[in-house]
């Protein structure tokens, strides 16, 4: 099994490890083998978007938007308000226009003559939105089209009475302060002739008297404006469009709700199964051995079967799963090019299940015809005399320490023996490394055609190393569920480095995807 061997183990190392070349893999094929292993965690994902968006979607309460449309008219109080403008006054002159009558529109005023329309207190509120030169649109969203429509046209209508009677008022009043000032122009006019009848004419009394009349005469003028204006009865505004149809703005597009909730879904789950999928890399399925050592040799996916603890369940139960598994894993054994006499079990750590794969190979290899014996190596917390329900108390040390084999050898019927490990000696390694340990595997050979030894895991010594060289083939069992890649890694590293060579791999308590039967235990490297 190997060569240059550390100077803790026997010169007897004769096979090197096989390493197995690995193709670099495509990007795209591998992230896509990852989601495929954690399709749950898309599934979750998608689900998690999709399902709440849905809901709301279909729960949120109806609502709809009318627009009226209102033109503003140039009056004679904003003639008032602005000179002539420059051209390059005259855009923003428009707007900030515009802006006032839109505050004014939203304001309370306006609202009290909506509400003095509807007969209600609790209304909708509308909104004015500038769309370029003197126009406005009214904008109201309701429950109800009906009530949208209602509300926007209210709110319209409700802004020309409003602000045609705030200009009725301020026309009055300009109308009485521009007779009072015309008035009084007259009187000053009267006052002057009468001192230039007593003093005589002057220069100062006659621009004085000009000037009065000048501005007499405008402020005539804007009187006389005003009442045009009253009697044209113009409005400062107008109606130009009723909101006579509403736009059903609440309930949603499903089909756009579907697709965005189903890629936000869809992005969540891509990242949460690559993300667990990185971080957790504990082999599961025959494919996730593979893929944690690619070089691995899978000789048999064996699914968790509490009962397969005894050792006589291979031939007990010749279609269940695990006795199929036990069967395929002989077979491979079998089919092992080179010598296969001698079969090492080992294991990453206690409790992955190599003493009861080793003690199902013996039954396996028995059924086929050959005569088999199972030993028990492992010197430290040995069990294989559980499994097969023996007694455990004269075994292997006690013939490493001159008993006789033949009294330590326990038949359980004419194809199949057990050699327990016998008393805990004080230090195994001496025994394992020892000369008389090699010289008793050499003495089975000679007795059975097969010899499966049942050695310590590799997790806190190196007794399964110290008797590779002894055996023909080596086999790892690796416990689905409990190891992980990094574990199956320095374990492998770990033998490398002891020129161990590992044939191949058993996948304890696998996961398989399908229900197992035959045609798929046959196939261990899926």
């Amino acid at each position: 099994m190997a060569t240059n061997p550390s100077p803790h183990l026997p010169q007897v190392f004769s096979r090197r490890s096989t390493l197995v070349a690995t193709r670099p893999s495509d990007a795209v094929r591998s992230i896509g083998r990852r989601l495929g292993r954690r399709r749950w965690f898309v599934v979750a994902g998608l689900l998690s978007t999709l399902l709440p968006a849905l809901l709301m979607a279909l729960l949120r309460d109806a609502e709809y938007r009318a627009e009226a449309t209102v033109v503003l008219r140039t009056t004679l109080i904003d003639d008032l308000t602005f000179d002539d403008p420059d051209t390059d006054e005259a855009d923003d002159i428009v707007s900030r226009r515009v802006q006032n009558e839109i505050t004014y529109l939203e304001g309370d005023l306006v609202r009290g003559q909506v509400k003095q329309r509807l007969g209600a207190d609790d209304i909708p509120t509308a909104n004015g939105i500038a769309t370029g030169g003197d126009t406005i649109v009214v904008r109201a969203e309701a429950s109800t089209a009906e009530l949208a429509q209602l509300v926007a046209n209210s709110y319209a209508d409700g802004y020309v009475t409003a602000r045609s009677a705030q200009l009725d008022r301020l026309a009055a009043e300009a109308t009485v302060r521009l007779q009072s000032w015309v008035a009084e122009n007259d009187a000053t006019i009267v006052q002057i002739d009468a001192q230039m009848a007593a003093e005589g004419s002057s220069p100062q009394f006659d621009a004085e008297i000009a000037r009065l009349e000048g501005e007499t005469a405008n402020l005539t003028a804007v009187l006389e404006r005003i009442r045009l204006a009253e009697a044209l009865d113009l409005a400062p505004a107008e109606v130009v469009r009723d909101a006579t149809s509403a736009t059903d703005i609440g309930s949603p597009d499903l089909v756009r709700v579907i697709l965005a909730a189903m890629a936000a879904g869809l992005a969540l789950g891509f990242v949460s199964a690559l993300l667990i999928d990185v971080i957790d890399d504990v082999i599961r399925t025959g494919g996730d051995l593979a893929r944690a050592h690619p070089g691995a040799r899978p000789f048999a996916l064996v699914p968790d079967d509490p009962s397969a603890v005894n050792g006589s369940a291979a031939l007990r139960r010749s279609h269940d799963p695990a006795s199929v598994a036990y069967r395929v894993l002989r077979n491979q054994v079998l089919a092992t090019p080179g010598r296969h006499q001698v079969i090492q079990v080992t294991s990453l750590a206690l409790g992955d299940g190599a003493t009861t794969i080793a003690a199902n190979l013996g039954v396996s290899l028995a059924e086929q015809g050959g005569t088999v014996v199972v030993v028990d190596v492992d010197l430290r917390a040995p069990r294989l005399h559980t499994v097969f329900g023996v007694d455990g108390s004269l075994g292997l040390v006690e013939v490493l320490a001159r008993e006789s084999l033949d009294l330590a050898l326990l038949p359980l019927d004419d194809r199949i023996s057990v050699l327990t490990a016998g008393t805990v000696p004080p230090d195994p390694t001496d025994l394992v490394s020892g000369t008389g340990l090699e010289q008793l595997i050499e003495e089975l050979r000679r007795r059975f055609d097969h010899v499966v030894i049942d050695t310590p895991p590799l997790d806190a010594f190196d007794d399964a190393a110290l008797v590779a060289p002894l055996g023909d083939l080596m086999l790892l069992v690796v416990g689905a569920g409990r190891t992980s890649a990094r574990q199956l890694r320095r374990a492998v590293e770990r033998f490398e480095v002891l020129n161990v060579a590992i044939d191949g791999y058993v996948l304890n308590r696998a996961l398989l995807r399908r229900m197992i039967g035959r045609r798929r235990l046959d196939r261990p490297g899926i």
